[in-house]
């Protein structure tokens, strides 16, 4: 087990000293698309990427759209393959609760509970006091360091909000921020009352309809037919198939599905402050006031966006991020262009290193801004992995096979010497079940379970629970070798006497 947390942060420290270092800026446009083309299929080379689809549009003109290796097995990435969007779901959440705002059928300076009075919490004050502005900017206090869905995938949007009684303040209302997907439940929620309409059919009526979105969708069936592929993880260096969850109730922060030819419909039609071909879907006023930071908070984020400088340039955006698919959407108002992202596979290390480099180096060349260095291959990485998983079972087998061996060295020690050589098998794993997620809690900003650890990292979650087993499993057969020596020397006592 030592050995295994050792071979694990030696990997991890790999990563920390290969941060993207960068060159200096090239501000030729429009580019070469067949640099753009190189530098993707280098990038899906390099960290394994089944398929890769990047949109970028300047003006009402799309300047670039193309789809690189494959959806699914048998099945080509196209530009309009459908996707998830992961997390930019919330930015068309956003929309839509400004649309209504701005029919004025509701006011998001208003509590919740004015138009959703299903909304119950812990905390009976903050309930009454939460503004839908406060949800639209992660300011609402709610936060998953203190409440973690743990609803089926078929719980609905409002029976979700239904069961928050249980969530707790984590942070006072209107002064921090944290980034929790149950927000834009909340606001889902908002919507379907204030509407009359399911959250669903709302999205489709008002946004892909009047965007010309034909590869969109709000239901897992009806994207699969047009050919949404399931997606992959990593283990160990390799692209696993598996099932994409849909999570209903989380539909409004994280499971809309659709191409990224669609994608680049919605985000010039952010760039023109709510306008597309013709047809508003949004008050320019109230398109800046979303993409504006809401003053006060330590994060530059309005409502459903993040905008910051980049590198002397002013750039709105947000990723997204699902189980097994990653999507960014990327707006450069000074510039009039937007750029659109989607991979079909995702795992915790593609989320942290490989996908903000695919970002950063599509950004680099599309928009002329500085580009990144290549990081540490992660099929690399991942075979190193693999590699350190099957020593680590190796050579804790081969502990439990030369007990006479290691019963010499123990009566060799002295007595604290004795106690930490059985009793670290029992303590280092406690200090790594109970620790380890606190520390990911730290890093990530975020909450986390265990099953969200398997779904983003199953290789890493297995190496570390198969070396807490074999840990385990060395520890009490130390111990049970102790005791059958000593109660065979005591037998042997007793025999003399």
């Amino acid at each position: 087990m030592k050995r295994a947390i050792w071979i694990l942060s030696t990997c991890l420290l790999i990563f920390t000293f290969s941060q993207a270092v960068f060159a200096s800026p090239s501000l030729a446009i429009p580019f070469a698309a067949e640099d753009m083309d190189a530098f993707i299929q280098s990038q899906m080379r390099r960290h394994n990427l089944p398929g890769v689809a990047v949109a970028v549009t300047q003006g009402e003109e799309i300047i670039y759209m193309k789809g690189f290796g494959k959806a699914a097995k048998g099945q080509a990435m196209t530009a309009d393959t459908p996707m998830y969007i992961g997390s930019l779901s919330k930015s068309f959440t956003a929309l839509a609760i400004m649309q209504l705002h701005e029919q004025e059928k509701l006011d998001i300076d208003m509590p919740v509970k004015t138009y959703l009075p299903e909304f119950v919490i812990a905390d009976k004050d903050a309930m009454e006091t939460i503004t839908i502005r406060n949800l639209l900017n992660h300011a609402s206090g709610l936060s998953d360091f203190s409440y973690i869905p743990q609803h089926g995938t078929d719980v609905s949007i409002m029976d979700g909000i239904k069961e928050m009684g249980e969530a707790e303040l984590s942070a006072p209302i209107g002064t921090t921020f944290q980034y929790f997907n149950s927000n834009y439940a909340i606001l889902g929620a908002v919507i379907e009352k204030v509407s009359g309409m399911p959250y669903a059919d709302y999205i489709e009526e008002y946004i892909y309809v009047l965007l010309e979105m034909d590869y969109s969708y709000t239901d897992q069936e009806e994207a699969a037919q047009a050919g949404l592929p399931s997606g992959y993880t990593s283990v160990f260096g390799f692209s696993l198939a598996r099932q994409q969850p849909f999570r209903q109730y989380d539909l409004p922060g994280g499971y809309l599905m659709m191409s990224v030819h669609d994608l680049s419909k919605y985000l010039r039609m952010q760039a023109n402050k709510g306008s597309f071909n013709g047809v508003s879907l949004l008050d320019a006023e109230w398109v800046e006031e979303m993409h504006e930071p809401q003053p006060g908070l330590d994060v530059p984020y309005g409502m459903g966006w993040f905008s910051y400088d980049d590198f002397g340039t002013r750039l709105i955006q947000h990723g997204g991020t699902n189980e097994n698919f990653h999507t960014s959407g990327m707006i450069f108002p000074e510039k009039d262009m937007t750029i659109a992202i989607l991979v079909n596979k995702n795992s915790i290390l593609h989320a942290l290193f490989s996908h903000p480099n695919l970002n950063d180096g599509v950004k680099g060349i599309a928009i002329g801004l500085p580009m990144p260095n290549n990081i540490v291959p992660l099929r690399l990485v991942g075979y190193a992995m693999l590699a350190g998983f099957l020593i680590n079972i190796v050579m804790s087998v081969r502990v439990l096979f030369k007990m006479d061996a290691w019963m010499q060295s123990y009566n060799k020690k002295k007595s604290i010497g004795k106690v930490w050589d059985i009793g670290s098998h029992f303590i280092i794993p406690a200090v790594l079940v109970v620790f380890l997620p606190i520390g990911i809690e730290l890093f990530l900003n975020r909450g986390f379970t265990w099953q969200a650890g398997w779904s983003q990292a199953p290789d890493g979650i297995l190496w570390l629970w198969t070396g807490i087993v074999l840990d385990l499993v060395t520890g009490v057969t130390k111990a049970i070798t102790m005791a059958h020596r000593e109660r065979d020397l005591l037998g042997a006592i007793g025999d003399n006497r």
